[in-house]
C-alpha cells in the first residue's frame, strides 16, 4: 500500500502483474468497497487483495495483510 484516502474510499497499491485482466505491475488506486476495508492496513504494509471489474473502475472486496486472513 502506498496510500490510503479514507474520505475518498479508496487506497493505493503498487502491485505485481495481473495476468488475468491484462495488467502488468503497476501502482494504481482503487475504490473500496466500504472503507471499513481499510481497517488495520497502513502505507508500506504488503497486502493480499480481491477486486471485481465494475463499469467504473475496479473495486476491492477484500483487503488483508499478506499472510493474513
Amino acid at each position: 500500500i502506498t496510500a490510503i484516502d479514507k474520505t475518498a474510499g479508496t487506497v493505493t497499491i503498487k502491485h505485481d502483474a495481473i495476468p488475468d485482466v491484462g495488467w502488468p505491475a503497476m501502482t494504481m488506486t482503487f475504490k473500496l468497497k466500504t472503507v471499513a476495508l481499510a481497517k488495520g492496513v497502513k502505507p508500506g504494509d504488503h497486502v493480499t487483495f480481491k477486486f471485481v471489474q465494475m463499469p467504473d473502475g475496479p473495486v476491492i472486496e477484500s483487503l488483508v495483510p499478506a499472510g493474513g486472513q
